[in-house]
C-alpha cells in the first residue's frame, strides 16, 4: 500500500471513530447532561393488576462526569410509608461500576427505613488516583412495596425517589482539586405511581348440558359473563379443567367472545361415562389483571346408566298400565 493510500485510510478510520464518539456523546447529552446524576428507571409505575404488597423492584443511580473525580456520595430519600429497602450495594460488587478497577475506601451504606433514606459513597485510595470522564453506574437499591391502593382507598399513591440532597450528608461528586462538580440542577429523581386497577370479574358460569345431564362422550359448552373493570380490555378467557383428583394433570380450552350473547364460550370435549370433570374459568385483562372462578364439577353419566334408567321407566309404565287394567276389570 502506498503512503498516500495509507494516510487516506487512517484519515477515514479517524473520521469514523470521531463520528461514533460524537454520536455516543450526542445520545448521552440528549438523556442527561455532563456532570449529572440520575436514578434509573426514571419512572416506577405499578398497579394492582401487576403488583401487590410484597412486590420487589430495583433502582440504580448513575453518574455522567466530565472531569477527573476521586470521590462521590449520594443520598436517596424515599417514602418509608410505601417502600422499605431490602437490599443495596455497589453495582460492580466491591466497587461502583464508575470506580471499577480502582482501590477505594467505601463505607457500608447507611440505611434508614424509618425516615426513608440510603446513603452511599466511595473515595479513591490515594490522592493521586482519579477517574477521568466517565458515564457509569454507582449503586443499586432493592425495595419492597408495603402499601398499595385498594377498593376501599383507590386514590393513586405518587411521589419521588429523591437524590436532591435533602437527607443525611447530601449528594456530591468531587474533582481532583476537591471541588464539587455536580449541582442540584443536575440531580434527576425517579417518580413513582401506584394505582388501583381492579381485576376482571366473572359474574356467572353456566354450562350446556347442565352438571347433572352430561352423557357419555358428550361435549360441554361452558359460558362465562366477564366484566372488564380496568378499562384495559380483556386479553383472554380460558377453561382450565382436569379429569383426575388434586389437579395432577390439567388441560386448557380457549374461550371466545360470543357477539350475540356477550358471553365468553368454550368447549370441554366429551369423556367416557363415570369421568368426573372439574373446571375453573381464568380471565386476564390487558394490564395483567387476573381472576379465577370458583371450581365447577360434573360426572359424565355412563351409557349403561341411561339405558338402565330407560328400562326402569318402561317397567314402571308397564306396571302402571297393568294396575289400571285390573282396576277396570280388563
Amino acid at each position: 500500500m502506498s503512503l498516500k493510500k495509507f494516510t487516506s485510510a487512517i484519515a477515514i478510520i479517524g473520521l469514523m471513530l470521531f463520528l461514533v464518539m460524537a454520536s455516543t456523546n450526542s445520545v448521552r447529552a440528549q438523556s442527561y447532561p455532563l456532570d449529572s446524576m440520575w436514578v434509573s428507571p426514571s419512572t416506577v409505575s405499578y398497579s394492582t393488576d401487576n403488583a401487590s404488597v410484597g412486590t420487589l423492584f430495583n433502582l440504580t443511580v448513575w453518574a455522567n462526569m466530565e472531569n477527573g473525580t476521586y470521590d462521590w456520595q449520594v443520598t436517596m430519600n424515599f417514602d418509608a410509608s410505601v417502600f422499605q429497602e431490602v437490599a443495596c450495594g455497589y453495582t460492580a460488587g466491591t466497587t461502583s461500576e464508575y470506580f471499577a478497577g480502582h482501590t477505594i475506601v467505601g463505607p457500608s451504606p447507611v440505611v434508614d427505613n424509618v425516615l426513608g433514606s440510603i446513603e452511599f459513597g466511595e473515595s479513591l485510595l490515594g490522592i493521586s488516583d482519579y477517574v477521568p470522564e466517565e458515564n457509569a453506574s454507582l449503586m443499586y437499591a432493592e425495595f419492597n412495596i408495603t402499601s398499595m391502593p385498594n377498593a376501599a382507598n383507590p386514590t393513586p399513591i405518587t411521589g419521588i425517589f429523591d437524590i436532591n440532597a435533602t437527607g443525611l450528608a447530601g449528594t456530591f461528586f468531587d474533582d481532583v482539586n476537591g471541588n464539587t462538580i455536580i449541582s442540584a440542577a443536575n440531580l434527576y429523581d425517579a417518580s413513582f405511581t401506584l394505582s388501583y386497577a381492579p381485576a376482571p370479574t366473572i359474574n356467572s358460569v353456566t354450562q350446556v348440558p347442565d352438571v347433572n345431564s352430561v352423557n357419555d362422550s358428550e361435549a360441554v359448552v361452558v359460558s362465562a359473563n366477564v366484566t372488564d373493570n380496568s378499562g384495559a380490555g380483556i386479553a383472554n378467557a380460558t377453561i382450565i379443567y382436569e379429569t383426575a383428583v388434586n389437579w395432577i394433570t390439567n388441560y386448557t380450552a380457549p374461550m371466545t367472545l360470543n357477539a350475540t350473547t356477550g358471553l365468553y364460550d368454550g368447549t370441554i370435549p366429551g369423556y367416557i361415562g363415570g369421568t368426573v370433570v372439574t373446571y375453573v374459568v381464568d380471565v386476564y385483562d390487558n394490564n395483567g389483571g387476573f381472576t379465577e372462578s370458583s371450581p365447577y364439577q360434573n360426572t359424565v353419566i355412563p351409557e349403561y346408566a341411561v339405558l338402565s334408567l330407560l328400562f326402569i321407566m318402561i317397567a314402571m309404565l308397564a306396571v302402571a298400565i297393568t294396575i289400571a287394567r285390573k282396576k277396570h276389570g280388563k
